[in-house]
C-alpha cells in the first residue's frame, strides 16, 4: 500500500495502524456510531486534537 500511494494512487482504507496512517495518509477521517467526527491532515489529526473523541481514541493507542 505504501508503494501505490507514492505513486499517487487514490486509496481508502480503514485501520487503527496509526504509524502507517502518519507516514502515508493525505486526509484522516475519524468516524464514532457511524458519523464523521473529524477530518483533518495527519499533522493536525495528531498533534492538535480538539474533539473529546479523537482525544479519546489517541489516549487509547500505544505507538
Amino acid at each position: 500500500m505504501t508503494g501505490l500511494a507514492t505513486e499517487g494512487m487514490s486509496m481508502l482504507w480503514v485501520t487503527h495502524e496509526m504509524e502507517f496512517v502518519r507516514e502515508v495518509a493525505d486526509l484522516v477521517v475519524l468516524m464514532g456510531g457511524s458519523e464523521i467526527i473529524e477530518e483533518e491532515s495527519p499533522t493536525r489529526f495528531f498533534e492538535d486534537p480538539k474533539h473529546e473523541g479523537r482525544k479519546g481514541f489517541l489516549g487509547q493507542l500505544i505507538y
